[in-house]
């Protein structure tokens, strides 16, 4: 029986969308700056300037807390969901989130942020981690006997500590390829 674990941000959250229109709000980006970019080009844009790694901290934090609200799915994600529960497949959310951001240590919330994205959007998993470190992550992975694993980072899957029997799917912005390899590879 399959036993697919998920991580969260970028991964099931697609937080494109609302980057630009939350640098914009936060006085980080003027919109002909941010329109058009990819999550990659805003955090090289701020990060160019001084001071801008903890402008992208701020955003990031911004984003992940308050902005999430606005964030959809991933496309796909639905169809992927729906197979898998047809099939009887155990799913797992882990992921490596603080409750805090450094970067706004007296909030919002995150992982009461992240929940509240999850029950907006109807997902229903079996359980949803969300680990303080990257080590304790690795730790849920391995407790939970996954049989796959969905992430965003590459660097997650190729890690030493990334469990030996489960097998790593990279996530690239559409869960087209995701239904494909699980379902029908």
């Amino acid at each position: 029986m399959l036993r697919i674990g998920i991580d969260f941000d970028n991964t099931l959250v697609d937080y494109r969308p609302v980057l630009a229109s939350a640098a914009h709000e936060l006085s980080l980006l003027d919109p002909a700056q941010a329109a058009h970019k990819s999550k990659t080009e805003i955090r090289d844009l701020l990060r160019a300037r001084p001071g801008g790694e903890a402008e992208w901290q701020r955003l990031q934090a911004h984003v992940y807390g308050i902005a999430i609200d606005r964030a959809p799915a991933f496309a796909g994600l639905d169809r992927f969901m729906r197979e898998a529960r047809r099939r009887g497949v155990s799913l797992y959310v882990v992921s490596h989130k603080s409750r805090f951001a450094a970067a706004a240590p007296a909030g919002p919330d995150l992982l009461e942020a992240a929940q509240r994205w999850l029950r907006a959007h109807d997902l229903a998993f079996d359980a949803a981690y969300f680990e303080p470190t990257r080590e304790a992550k690795f730790e849920r992975l391995t407790s939970l006997q996954l049989t796959h694993f969905i992430d965003d980072l590459e660097d997650v899957l190729r890690d030493p500590a990334f469990p030996q029997g489960t097998r790593g799917i990279h996530f690239r912005d559409s869960w087209d390829a995701v239904f494909a390899d699980v379902f029908r590879g």
